[in-house]
């Protein structure tokens, strides 16, 4: 499972997929069972809850998953976090400075001061999520920057990318206003950038996700509520039969 996380930022493809899919069981384990009793003609026995009961199982123990390492992730983003901005103003590593833009501005909660490189220190932080135009191309990145005023969405920013810890940079303060301008001018933003949609993997996967969930919990439920059952009883025949 820890593949899933290897680029949180970035890629959340598998997670979401394995999400909707776990949220679709139960609808698709119902659907099943109603089709194969209005359809088939057999009486349904008490085994027919078998699927929809492991449908929810199912979701509840996704669901937790999902929510325990969502937590998991959060804790080790703000730990690297403090540690690579640390690394980075102290010049224990050399960033790389490239142009970025705002996507997310949240109050770090950790009550730590924060500094940028070349800038003063703050009392307190904000946890920024910014889409970077690094070498290797446009991607996420995320930064501890100093609560110094207003980061907007879409605001233009400086960061310097940690050169180990691909997710992290740190607000570059050294830049000023004229390269800023001239960053945020860069061609590159006019080309493919990082969505909610992209990172989350597009339509596609969610759809063979939601589908495909659907259609294998209708097929199992449907396949054990007619097996399992147990041949109709004829009362009117059964009433209308001679007997001796």
């Amino acid at each position: 499972m820890s593949r899933m996380w290897r680029d949180p930022l970035n890629d959340l493809t598998r997670p979401l997929a394995l999400v909707l899919a776990a949220l679709m069981a139960p609808a698709g384990a119902m659907l099943g069972l109603v089709l194969a009793v209005v359809v088939s003609d057999r009486v349904p026995g008490v085994e027919m809850v078998v699927v929809p009961t492991l449908s929810l199982v199912l979701l509840v123990a996704v669901a937790t998953w999902y929510l325990v390492s969502l937590r998991r992730e959060d804790a080790r983003m703000a730990a690297s976090l403090a540690a690579g901005a640390d690394e980075l103003v102290r010049g224990e590593v050399a960033g790389t400075t490239v142009p970025a833009r705002v996507v997310q501005s949240l109050p770090d909660r950790s009550g730590r001061p924060v500094a940028a490189l070349g800038g003063p220190r703050a009392e307190r932080g904000r946890r920024v999520l910014a889409t970077a135009l690094t070498p290797a191309g446009p991607r996420r990145v995320a930064a501890l920057v100093p609560d110094l005023g207003p980061l907007r969405r879409g605001s233009p920013v400086a960061l310097a990318l940690h050169p180990t810890r691909r997710d992290l940079a740190a607000l570059d303060a050294r830049v000023d206003a004229a390269a800023l301008a001239a960053g945020d001018a860069d061609p590159r933003w006019s080309g493919p950038l990082p969505t909610h949609g992209s990172v989350t993997g597009g339509w596609g996967p969610k759809l063979v996700a939601v589908v495909g969930s659907l259609a294998l919990f209708a097929v199992l439920s449907a396949a054990v509520t007619v097996t399992t059952g147990s041949e109709p009883v004829d009362r009117y025949g059964a009433a209308a039969a001679p007997t001796t």
